[in-house]
């Protein structure tokens, strides 16, 4: 584990943190850490700190903040939305993973037209959040990624047009060349002053045409990646690379 995430926000004039239930569980009966061992560690916010073991009690321990960093300034100036619907199976879950080890800032699932998953309760929707939180962390932990991933709750397809606006730049991805399907000129032309950038993967059967006339009408350009026809979840990381790669040339 590279890192471990905080369940909080640092304030800026803490010096020590106290860890209980699953946190302390983790740390001190599953890494067996003992006072005296020191972790890296993230917060709520990205921010970086070095903690050392000072107190370990039977439901808590205790940590000293020996160092802090901040988060890395390209990371703060840029984010990535992946709006993924809702595949089948557990292709989510492989989604989710991925995109929070690559450094999307934000993931929302939606429903669409072809989306074979349905949930048929508020209490399994809960439920499926909840997994999808614990592979988030995991994930962030494992990859050591400075990106603080947010999951949202899965939303209808309408949830896309509250995401345009003036910081937002929208990109969908389609079987077929709508029209040019570039990355490149679009974010160079766009400039500086879109903060975020989001992409939108549909799922196995791609989105429906009036889906598609919905993003255009909302302002998403659309993308293709060449004739092969992509799975869901290759497509979701391969157009997160590619808006990450872009960005780093780009900017």
């Amino acid at each position: 584990m590279k890192q471990f995430l905080l369940p909080l926000r640092l304030n800026s004039d803490a010096e020590t943190v106290e860890l209980t239930g699953k946190d302390h569980h983790y740390l001190c009966h599953v890494r067996r850490l003992v006072p005296g061992d020191r972790i890296q560690a993230r917060d709520r916010e990205g921010k970086t700190c070095l903690l050392e073991l000072t107190e370990k009690e039977t439901d808590s321990s205790t940590y000293r903040i020996l160092e802090r960093g901040m988060p890395p300034q390209e990371e703060e100036s840029r984010e990535i939305h992946l709006f993924q619907t809702l595949p089948k199976g557990k292709k989510m879950d492989l989604i989710i993973r991925q995109a929070t080890e690559a450094g999307v800032s934000r993931i929302i699932p939606l429903e669409s037209d072809h989306s074979l998953i349905k949930f048929s309760s508020p209490k399994e929707r809960a439920a499926k959040k909840e997994r999808w939180d614990r592979i988030v962390r995991e994930a962030q932990q494992q990859s050591g990624s400075p990106v603080p991933t947010e999951l949202e709750e899965p939303a209808p397809f309408s949830r896309l047009a509250e995401s345009v606006g003036d910081d937002f730049l929208g990109f969908f991805c389609h079987q077929d060349p709508l029209d040019e399907g570039l990355i490149s000129p679009v974010i160079s032309a766009a400039g500086r002053e879109k903060r975020i950038l989001g992409i939108v993967i549909g799922p196995e059967g791609g989105l429906s045409p009036s889906e598609v006339d919905k993003l255009k009408k909302w302002g998403y350009h659309s993308l293709w990646f060449g004739d092969n026809v992509l799975r869901a979840e290759t497509a979701s990381l391969y157009g997160v690379a590619a808006l990450k790669t872009m960005l780093r040339e780009l900017f």
